[in-house]
This record gives C-alpha cells, structure tokens and sequence, in this order.
C-alpha cells in the first residue's frame, strides 16, 4: 500500500462527514484511512463505524481518551503505507491533493513533499501542482524566516507526505498540545530530500472550539516545552538553528512573562521568569542591547517590577516588541 492517511478523531461529528468525504473521494486510491477514535462522548464514532462498514479501505480504532498524541502514535503504529499523510477531523482536502503528493514523491524519490493550505471551508478544484526542492536545512530554518501562515505551514503535519521510516524512533509526546511543534525539525531533520508547493489543496478550517483556538496558560506552557524541546536538538545538531531557535523562545517567554505578568497571574509569570532566568545566559548570546538590559536586571524582583511599569522608553519599545 503506497500511503495511509491517519486521522485522529475527538468529539467532532459536526464537521466528521465532510472531512472523510473529502478523503474518500481522492483521484488517487491507492491508500486507507487509519481513524482513531480518542474517546469521543458525541455522535463521532457512530459516524466512523458507518464509515467504516461501508469503506474497506477504512481502518477504525477506539482507545479511551488519552489525547491527539497518543492517537497518532497509535495511527502510525497501525498504518501500513509507504506513505504517511494526516488529516484532521474538522479540515478538508482537494480531491487531487494526494495524488499530487505521491506522484511527486514518487518522482522525485522525495522523503517529505509539502502542500500549502488555506482557511477555505469548501472544495476550490485545484489543478495545477507545481513545486521545487529545498534542502532539509533551508526547510527547517522556514520555521525562523516566515511569517504567519507561511510559518505555520511548515509546522503543521497535515500538509505533508511523509517516507513512514522518518517515524522511526520518534513518538509525539503525550498529553501535550502543539505536539507538531515539537516534532517537526526531528523529523524534518531524517530527511534527504524534501519538496514544496504553493498550492493551496489543504483546507484548514478554524472552528472556535478548535484545540489551537484562543490562548490559554496549558497551551501556551505546551508551546514553551516544544519550543525548549527545539533548542535541546538544535544544540547538538546545528548552530546557526540552534542560535535562530534561542532567539524565537526568547521572544515567546518574554512575551509570556509580561502578558501574565500584566493579568497578575502569578503562577504563571513566574513560571516563565524561572525559565528566562535558567536560559538566561543563552539569551545573551542572541539579545540585543535592550533586550540584555531586560535579561540583566530580571533576577532582581524590584528592578524587574520596574522594568515592567515603568515609562523609559528603551524599556516601553522592549515591552512593545515582547508584545507583538
């Protein structure tokens, strides 16, 4: 079997139907579908087990709630393809998205081809799929050069194709959000070859309950752990990376430190002082001069306090900077 698109599944039987349909209805046929359903309380096994009984090409696998990383660790462990692809349960996809994919990885020999997504919530037709390769180190400094959606299409799994041997070793970490994020570079990082697209035949479609909506302490002490879990690879694997990813978790603790900081939520701002203070000398290696004024005087709680409210101005532009 060429490729196995895993989708795990949790509580979304409003949007479940049109998400497999999407799949189903690939040009391309040579694949299955691996659905885990992660213990869902609504209407959203009923539907896989229909699903299911009607597609043979459906593989269907109820675990208790345990969290998206557990159920895709249990979908690869499951798959069976050369191939694998992931879908989320809420999104669709272009009917000829993977046949665009595979006949390109297939071409190519490619071990990761990309697509590009966009927040469409109806089928477009894509046509045409053109694309160019991209060395595995230029792909993963993407994360450090792109902004907004582009950035966050190299992080996301759902755009891609990937060699399944890339998994190897490698399991998302439970009961973690932002478990892409922490995952990416490593395995992005086994590949040889990698392929990009700009062709939008993903559709990822932001549902307000969606487990990456909003902003919420869990999430945003998740997104610190995978962007550490960066740092800790790149240190031994590169350090024009490893420079680069000190410097993203740097913005995004300060950023942290003075939005709960701001909420008075004291568990939390000091959760990232505590991580600013232990990074603190790496930070230093990439910060510039308002930024080492800022890291110099945080261990100091009455210079810190004063850092956060007060109206110097090199400290105010630091502050705007921290909360872009």
């Amino acid at each position: 079997m060429k490729l196995s698109i895993i989708i795990p599944v949790y509580n979304s039987g409003e949007y479940l139907t049109d998400t497999l349909n999407s799949v189903l209805n690939q040009t391309f046929k040579d694949f299955e579908i691996v659905i885990i359903d992660d213990g869902s309380t609504d209407n959203s096994y009923a539907i896989c087990s229909e699903f299911a009984l009607k597609y043979d090409n459906i593989v269907l696998y109820r675990q208790e709630n345990r969290g998206v990383s557990v159920a895709r660790n249990k979908g690869i462990e499951l798959s069976r393809g050369e191939y694998i692809g992931f879908v989320d349960s809420d999104d669709i996809v272009e009917p000829k998205m993977y046949e665009f994919l595979i006949n390109a990885a297939i071409k190519e020999n490619a071990d990761i081809v990309q697509c590009e997504h966009d927040r469409l919530d109806s089928i477009s037709g894509v046509e045409e799929f053109t694309y160019k390769q991209i060395s595995t180190r230029e792909f993963v400094k993407t994360q450090f050069t792109l902004k907004g959606d582009r950035c966050t299409n190299y992080l996301m799994l759902t755009t891609k194709i990937f060699k399944r041997e890339l998994f190897d070793g490698i399991l998302f970490p439970e009961g973690r959000v932002y478990e892409d994020h922490a995952l990416m570079s490593k395995i992005v990082s086994g590949a040889l070859k990698v392929l990009v697209s700009d062709a939008p035949v993903y559709h990822y479609i932001k549902r307000e309950n969606s487990i990456i909506t909003g902003l919420s302490p869990k999430k945003d002490r998740d997104l610190s752990l995978a962007l550490i879990d960066n740092i800790e690879f790149f240190k031994s694997y590169d350090n024009e990376l490893y420079l680069l990813s000190l410097k993203t978790l740097k913005g995004f603790l300060c950023n942290r430190a003075y939005v709960y900081y701001t909420k008075s939520k004291k568990e939390e701002y000091l959760y990232y002082f505590s991580l600013i203070l232990k990074y603190r000398p790496d930070f230093l290696k990439v910060a510039d001069k308002y930024d080492k004024i800022y890291l110099s005087v945080f261990g100091i709680p009455f210079l810190r306090n004063i850092i956060v409210k007060n109206d110097f101005e090199p400290i105010q532009k630091l502050l705007e900077k921290a909360g872009r």
